[in-house]
């Protein structure tokens, strides 16, 4: 996809003004040659752009106003709408001025400056810019389209993403709702077929909507194989090792098996975009495993710039409930092996980010993402911290942070039973397994967060034993035990690394009688959970009238509806501050 913003020039016959028609550019980066007699064919020349998925922002007319309405009136019957109108009473004052609005136009970001202009030169310097500047100009505006020429696939005609979890099939939705043909590759057969009957296996607001039109329009289409295209994102897991035994060493056998899995299709000019969070270092090793699976295509670990294969690496920052809102509004931190590499994945990302994409090395943008879900980590620990200081201290912690953060410059965030998901709870101990000497703080955050699911169980064992002594006709078996929620966070069915699993799969193995589950975003229990026969998910209602003792783990908003009068008779345990 290319956005192209039209300059179009209105020139008298005889007047000499700068062309890129003699700059050897690539035939259909050429611009339209002609004057104000030639409106109507520069007219249906953008329209053509529009029907062939360019997209065209309004043009700019650098002429007279009587050449500026008659160029109005023909893009109008296109359906093209007139941008902003530079009007100069003279062509010669007009060249110049064209020039230094479609070097801004580039230094601005724009893909490509199409224009039309006649087909002379001249040398005219504008009033107030420096002699070597407005030499330079057109040099400059030359060699940037060049470069992007020289990216080898200008226009992403098909992008395949290789993983179709919570983060690649929102960002495949979002890149076939721009009509770009998109093939989803995953190995998972059943979200596959999922997928291709137009339907989702993961909760996302909105996102069934926008999956079931990119089918239907036969934009997405899911498949476990991949297929030749013009750029791939990898979007899979990084896990730890089976085996860390508590040095939690990163797994990157999911990238490896993604990358050696599209090597066969690549083809040269292609862009390879590393999504998944990793370790730093891991884009490098992408492309060695990807030179050493293709001997016959250059990388840029070798060949620099003038590489067949351009590699990138540029992590997701979405939250979770909002991801689609998310991919499009925020901002993009971008890493390629080199420049060419920055601006290919950029001009992709550009398809559908709104927001800013901010370049930097391939190293840099691994460690940003780690840094920050690092960072978000150690404030976690502080209030699950200071929850386990106030009990002791018996202070309501949530009355405390509230009173706290009435401080300007403070701004505590809410405690709970653990850290889960995939970033927060994984990314720090990258960097520890990278840097453990060095890393103590962030490991010290990621002890106290990995602990709290301890201190939970701790608080149940204490309210059992309250329960046993009040009731002496009962026994620990006899005990009934309801957990309200299962996932990481409030209101998605994402159990990854969830303290609230952990929770629950540990009290399955203290020898209490049943454990009732309430999740009302999963129609099973995970995998982890199976076999354990005290275990069943249950309703709110019912967990509410068949349990001795309430644990509440996830602050899903429809729990929020359940009256504090309903469960006076039980003992709760609040992680979250929901009837607190």
């Amino acid at each position: 996809m290319i956005n192209v913003t039209p300059v179009i020039l209105c020139g008298g016959s005889g007047t000499r003004l700068w062309p890129l028609s003699r700059t050897g550019f690539p035939k259909q980066f050429l611009c339209l040659t002609g004057n104000e007699s030639l409106f109507q064919q520069a007219a249906q020349r953008l329209a053509g752009l529009a029907q062939d998925g360019i997209q065209v922002a309004a043009p700019l007319i650098v002429s007279g106003e009587d050449h500026r309405f008659l160029a109005s009136e023909q893009l109008r019957e296109v359906g093209i709408t007139l941008g902003t109108a530079l009007l100069e009473p003279t062509c010669r004052e007009t060249a110049p001025a064209l020039t230094l609005t479609a070097f801004a136009a580039v230094q601005n970001g724009q893909d490509l400056v199409l224009v039309v202009t006649s087909t002379d030169q001249t040398n005219a310097k504008p009033a107030g810019v420096s002699r070597r500047r407005w030499r330079n100009c057109p040099k400059q505006i030359i060699d940037h389209l060049k470069a992007i020429s020289g990216t080898k696939n200008m226009i992403f005609q098909t992008i395949s993403i290789i993983g179709l979890g919570y983060i690649g099939l929102p960002t495949a939705a979002v890149f076939a709702s721009r009509k770009i043909k998109v093939i989803g590759v995953d190995v998972n057969q059943n979200a596959v077929d999922t997928i291709n009957r137009g339907q989702i296996h993961i909760v996302e607001p909105d996102l069934d909507m926008i999956v079931q039109a990119a089918v239907v329009q036969g934009y997405l289409r899911a498949t476990t194989q991949p297929e030749p295209a013009d750029a791939f994102l990898i979007a899979v897991p990084t896990p730890f090792k089976g085996d860390h035994n508590g040095d939690h060493q990163p797994d990157l056998s999911f990238i490896e098996s993604a990358t050696k899995s599209i090597a066969p299709v690549l083809k040269k000019g292609d862009l390879v975009i590393l999504e998944s969070t990793s370790p730093v270092g891991t884009t490098e090793q992408m492309a060695a495993w990807m030179a050493s699976a293709r001997p016959d295509l250059t990388f840029p670990q070798t060949h620099g710039e003038n590489s067949d294969i351009r590699v990138a690496y540029c992590p997701e920052r979405v939250l979770p409930g909002h991801v689609l809102r998310e991919l499009v509004q925020n901002d993009r931190v971008v890493g390629g092996m080199t420049a060419q590499c920055s601006e290919a994945a950029c001009r992709l990302y550009k398809t559908f980010v709104e927001g800013e994409c901010v370049i930097t090395t391939a190293r840099t943008a691994e460690m940003c993402k780690l840094t920050e879900n690092s960072f978000r980590d150690v404030n976690i620990a502080f209030a699950n911290e200071l929850s386990i200081i106030c009990d002791k201290l018996d202070i309501n912690v949530w009355e405390l942070i509230k009173l706290a953060n009435r401080h300007p410059r403070v701004n505590i965030l809410q405690p709970g039973p653990g850290v889960g998901g995939h970033c927060i709870a994984v990314d720090p101990w990258f960097i520890v397994s990278q840097t453990p000497d060095e890393a103590q703080l962030i490991r010290t955050a990621r002890e106290v967060n990995d602990s709290k699911p301890s201190w939970v169980i701790n608080k149940v064992r204490l309210a059992v034993t309250k329960y046993l002594k009040e009731t002496p006709s009962k026994k620990i078996k006899d005990v009934t035990i309801a957990c309200f929620g299962l996932a990481f966070k409030p209101d998605i069915d994402d159990l990854r690394e969830s303290p609230a699993v952990e929770i629950v799969h540990m009290l399955a193995s203290e020898g209490f009688g049943e454990i009732l589950v309430v999740e009302p975003n999963v129609a099973l229990l995970p995998a982890k959970l199976i076999g354990e026969t005290s275990l069943k998910l249950v309703t709110a209602n019912n967990a509410i009238s068949s349990a001795n003792i309430i644990v509440m783990l996830v602050n899903h908003t429809a729990f929020y509806d359940i009256h504090i009068d309903k469960i006076l008779n039980q003992q709760i345990i609040d992680t979250r501050g929901v009837w607190l």
